[in-house]
């Protein structure tokens, strides 16, 4: 039996000794174990050891270049050339997805402008303030008088202003007597239009840019699915010659546009309770006789009685209503214009 082993190229042949020289190292057992293992199986072979450090060489040649490769952009990109040399002052390249929500390229960073608000409801609402209370102290009250429930002649015409004591021709008081109280008369509100602009429906276009990059996707280098652009602030009348194919006018911001409303605190407002008292002395200390004023026939205490003065009162509700069309008219605002290819 011969064995082969190669050192340094060349290859030796090895006698095997015949079983029978060996007889009683392998018969035995004990014996077995002084053979030279380490010497055929185990000693490192010179080619072999060579060939691993020519690996790890490799190796370390892949992981540098690995390393001084950029990771976020495209091998691709370029910054400048003769499509951004060409491009008039302002205009700068964006990529620009079909699909608003798609990722922008490797090395390319986001920015998401408005391309279109439309108005939910409830955007726009009035408010109103009060600036200057109602009174319902003030006005003129036509009496009414009968000796019946029925108040059907004319009697006197008093003449409110205040709750302070009032002169009057002396009269003389009527069994039945009616009158209409005044309204809420000299008050004054301001109208605003309140705006909601969490109520808006948006419609967003996103650019995707990059000075790195910027004569590739000048260029049209752009992902499947994306569209190459320009952008300058500003709402431009015309696009730069080869990007006039799709021209979007976008915004940083937007305003609603509400607009204006109207109020009126008089005629939302009421009176109530007014009360006629009618006194025989100038300080309306001596009362004749008191009564509701709310349009129906009230009896009159002290008919017959007579009367210089009186008093009114009544208790003002107040409200201000605010009214308009409550429409908006959206507006894009710091604009920019996009222009593709």
């Amino acid at each position: 039996m011969a064995v082969a082993v190669r050192w340094t190229g060349i290859a030796l042949l090895l006698c095997a000794c015949s079983l029978e020289e060996h007889g009683a190292a392998l018969t035995d057992g004990g014996a077995a174990d002084a053979l030279p293992d380490a010497g055929w199986v185990d000693a490192p072979l010179p080619d072999a050891a060579g060939d691993a450090a020519a690996d790890a060489a490799d190796a370390a040649d892949a992981a540098d270049a690995a390393a001084d490769a950029p990771s976020d952009a495209p091998s691709t990109c370029q910054s400048t050339g003769a499509c951004t040399a060409a491009l008039p002052p302002g205009w700068s390249p964006v990529a620009v997805p079909g699909d608003p929500a798609a990722a922008c390229s490797a090395g390319l960073s986001p920015s998401d402008l408005l391309a279109k608000v439309s108005a939910a409801a409830g955007a726009c609402d009035c408010g109103c303030s009060v600036t200057k209370s109602p009174a319902c102290d003030v006005g003129t009250i036509q009496r009414y008088i009968s000796n019946d429930a029925s108040c059907g002649n004319t009697g006197v015409v008093l003449t409110v202003n205040g709750a302070g004591c009032t002169a009057i021709s002396p009269i003389t008081l009527s069994a039945y007597a009616k009158g209409a109280p005044p309204g809420p008369s000299g008050g004054a509100c301001t109208a605003t239009a309140i705006e909601d602009a969490t109520k808006v429906d948006k419609q967003v276009l996103r650019a995707c840019a990059s000075p790195a990059c910027a004569e590739s996707v000048c260029k049209g280098e752009v992902e499947a699915g994306f569209s190459a652009c320009v952008i300058k602030a500003g709402n431009e009348p015309t696009c730069p010659t080869g990007f006039d194919t799709k021209r979007t006018v976008v915004g940083k911001s937007f305003t609603l546009g509400c607009s204006a409303c109207s109020c009126d605190v008089n005629g939302a407002s009421k009176c109530t309770g007014a009360t006629l008292s009618y006194y025989s002395d100038a300080a309306c200390t001596k009362l004749v006789t008191t009564g509701p004023v709310n349009g129906q026939c009230n009896a009159n205490q002290n008919a017959g009685a007579s009367a210089n003065h009186f008093t009114y009162s009544a208790t003002l509700q107040q409200s201000c209503g605010a009214a308009g069309p409550k429409t908006a008219t959206p507006a894009l605002g710091d604009l920019s214009t996009v222009c593709c290819k």
